[in-house]
C-alpha cells in the first residue's frame, strides 16, 4: 500500500513536535492544577495568525498546540474565537512600546464568552502585548477570568 501524501516531510515533524509539546503543556496545567493554582478553562482560545501570514507559513502552531488540548481537557475551542483583523509586522522586530502600539485594536472576538473561563494560548512570548491585548478584549466581552499559556518566556 503507498500513500500519497501532499505536505512536505518537514511538516509531518512539525506536527510530531507540536504534539509533544502540548503533552508537555498538559502536565504543566495538571500539575498546577493539582496544587489549586489553576481551575478549568471552559474555552481555549489560540493567538491567531492574519490569514496572509497562516496561508504563508502554512499552519499556525497555536492553532496546532490548542486542538488536542482541548480535547484531553474536554473543554470547547473554536480557531475563530479570535481573529486578527490587519497584517502587523513581526513583533519580534519591534521595541516593546511599539509592540504594544502595534497591536491596539488588531484582534477581533467572534464568539460569546461572557461568564466564560478563557485560555489563552501561545507557543512563545517576549514582551507579553499580544496576550495583554487579547486579554483586554476579552474581558471587556465579559469574560469571568482569562488564563495565558505558553511554551515560552523570553526575558
Amino acid at each position: 500500500m503507498s500513500i500519497l501524501c501532499f505536505l512536505p516531510p518537514y511538516f509531518e515533524s512539525i506536527y510530531i513536535l507540536l504534539a509533544l509539546l502540548a503533552r508537555l503543556l498538559l502536565l504543566r496545567w495538571l500539575q498546577e492544577k493539582h496544587h489549586g493554582s489553576m481551575i478549568k478553562p471552559q474555552r481555549i482560545i489560540s493567538t491567531p495568525l492574519h490569514k496572509y501570514r497562516c496561508w504563508r507559513r502554512g499552519f499556525n502552531q497555536s492553532d496546532l498546540l490548542a486542538r488536542p488540548l482541548a480535547r484531553w481537557l474536554n473543554c470547547d475551542y473554536h480557531p475563530g474565537s479570535l481573529i486578527r483583523l490587519y497584517p502587523t509586522p513581526s513583533q519580534r522586530e519591534l521595541s516593546a512600546t511599539t509592540h504594544r502600539k502595534n497591536l491596539r485594536g488588531v484582534f477581533h472576538c467572534t464568539d460569546n464568552v461572557r461568564g466564560q473561563h478563557l485560555a489563552l494560548l501561545d507557543d512563545v512570548i517576549t514582551t507579553g502585548s499580544t496576550m495583554k491585548e487579547m486579554a483586554r478584549l476579552l474581558l471587556a466581552q465579559g469574560a469571568t477570568s482569562v488564563q495565558v499559556w505558553c511554551l515560552c518566556r523570553t526575558l
